[in-house]
């Protein structure tokens, strides 16, 4: 069978967003429904309050690295979707913040603030209920 492709054309490989998997820092514990950040060195740990950090998305799955190095492991991160969120009691995300970034606090909240840049950021915030935060 021929090639419906020319001679110029390439069959570039992809894939569907949505579920990544991500190489976990050493001794770090991933737990499911928590977010996920790539440190500076490019390794998946849980949110916490930090900089240079990078909100890849929600762990799908509890990942124990302890005793490992760098990437013996890896996590399943769902991505490219919207998460319900704790909201921060002390800095709250307010309707102020729809369609812009919030900061993560920790592995399961986000809050409006960087606390003087002491915190990085999530994504985006799409609502603010009284059940939360949901970002993308």
């Amino acid at each position: 069978m021929s090639s419906i492709l020319s001679g110029s054309d390439r069959q570039t490989p992809r894939r569907d967003l949505g579920l990544i998997s991500v190489k976990l820092k050493a001794n770090a514990i991933v737990h499911a429904g928590f977010i996920v950040v790539a440190g500076s060195t490019g390794f998946a740990e849980e949110g916490k309050t930090a900089t240079g950090l990078t909100y890849l998305g929600i762990a799908d799955q509890t990942i124990d690295n302890t005793g490992g190095a760098d990437g013996d492991v890896s996590v399943l991160v769902r991505t490219h979707a919207a998460f319900l969120l704790d909201n921060s009691s002390a800095d709250a995300v307010d309707q102020t913040l729809i369609g812009k970034k919030c900061y993560i606090h920790d592995a399961s909240t986000v809050c409006k603030t960087s606390a003087t840049n002491t915190k990085s950021e999530c994504g985006v915030v799409l609502e603010v209920t009284t059940e939360g935060v949901w970002v993308a």
